[in-house]
């Protein structure tokens, strides 16, 4: 999700939770730690991209 709602989730993040910038991309960030994707700011970002997709929020859920 490299558009502006996944930048402002991640940004957010920074701001609200005081999260760091671990590591970069939904891959990387899947295999880090319980606590490090907790303070991982891209964490968010992959969160809001996998409800986006599991929920299909253009066409409603599958």
């Amino acid at each position: 999700m490299s558009s502006r709602g996944g930048i402002i989730l991640h940004e957010l993040s920074h701001a609200v939770d005081g999260t760091d910038d671990v590591i970069y991309g939904c891959t990387a960030a899947s295999q880090l730690s319980p606590a490090d994707k907790k303070r991982n700011a891209d964490s968010y970002r992959c969160f809001g991209l996998n409800v986006y997709l599991e929920w299909n929020c253009v066409n409603g859920p599958r």
